[in-house]
């Protein structure tokens, strides 16, 4: 539904984004070291991106395939 989707002033990202980019700043060693893993960066990084820019990564509406 697009009134459950988050308002975004062009020129600036939202507050989710900015704090996940501050967070792989913080910790870019770590995710470049071959550990960090595509299960945990869907789950820490991509879901939450989506999720900022108003996608239903969780498929909260129930839509089928």
């Amino acid at each position: 539904m697009a009134g459950d989707r988050p308002s975004i002033t062009p020129g600036e990202p939202p507050t989710v984004v900015a704090e996940l980019v501050r967070r792989f700043d913080d910790h870019v060693d770590a995710y470049e070291s071959g550990r960090y893993n595509e299960i945990q960066l869907r789950q820490e990084f991509i879901n939450p991106l989506f999720k900022a820019l108003g996608g239903d990564v969780d498929n909260e509406q129930g839509y089928r395939m």
